[in-house]
């Protein structure tokens, strides 16, 4: 039997399933991730920046930096952190102001339904979390990713979209969406500087059981271990 650790919806739960189960995700547009695949990533990186007529770049993100962003949270149920789509819009003072995730998007998993409560009908959008008591900022995130400060514009608007096969049908309409609010809101002078992070080192390190505790307090300070949503339980 196979293992699946399904971080959507919730990071907890882990699925023991039968090939024919997992057809069955496949068909439905879940993918299991056992091993990060460079030239799915590559492939699929392409065709989503591709459709954005803004500055951006793409990257494929470790597991320890998937694991040190998600010790960021301050209120924001932490879970959510650790979901395989998340969209983060920081202001030009790199100050988060929406937060949007798959778990916060009603709908069938193949058609999420990102504009919810009519969110998308502004930018920035509506956030789908409460943001105003989070205390860390873009730079906190570009330091915790491993990211190069000097790829990033100041004095700009930035977008983070955080993404993985695992959900390759999703990926293509919350991209789509996201883009849409941007090109239907803003003069293309003010589009925002998008980052693209691809999460699929995390979810392969928690198929393959590496996200132990022992990795856990390797990776981070006392404190965020202490609070961190995967602490004596994995996905």
């Amino acid at each position: 039997m196979n293992k699946l650790k399904l971080t959507f919806l919730s990071v907890s739960i882990l699925f023991v399933m039968s090939s024919c189960v997992t057809t069955l995700l496949k068909v439905a547009g879940i993918h299991e991730i056992k091993s990060f695949n460079a030239v799915e990533y590559q492939k699929k990186s392409d065709q989503l920046t591709k459709k954005y007529p803004g500055q951006k770049v793409s990257f494929a993100i470790s597991d320890t930096s998937s694991v040190r962003y998600s010790a960021l949270f301050d209120s924001i149920y932490p879970n959510f952190s650790l979901q395989p789509i998340q969209i983060l819009y920081f202001d030009k003072q790199r100050k988060l102001v929406s937060y949007h995730t798959n778990c916060l998007a009603p709908g069938s998993i193949n058609k999420l339904n990102w504009n919810h409560e009519q969110r998308l009908e502004q930018y920035f959008p509506k956030s789908a979390a409460d943001v105003s008591h989070e205390t860390w900022t873009l730079d906190d995130l570009i330091q915790k990713v491993g990211l190069s400060e000097s790829t990033i514009p100041r004095n700009k608007d930035v977008v983070v979209f955080m993404w993985s096969n695992m959900l390759k049908r999703e990926i293509n309409n919350a991209n789509s969406t996201m883009i849409s609010n941007i090109v239907d809101h803003l003069d293309k002078k003010d589009y925002p500087f998008i980052i693209y992070l691809n999460v699929d080192k995390l979810l392969a390190s928690s198929y393959n059981d590496a996200l132990t505790q022992e990795f856990l307090q390797r990776v981070l300070t006392e404190s965020e271990y202490n609070k961190h949503p995967l602490n004596k339980k994995k996905i």
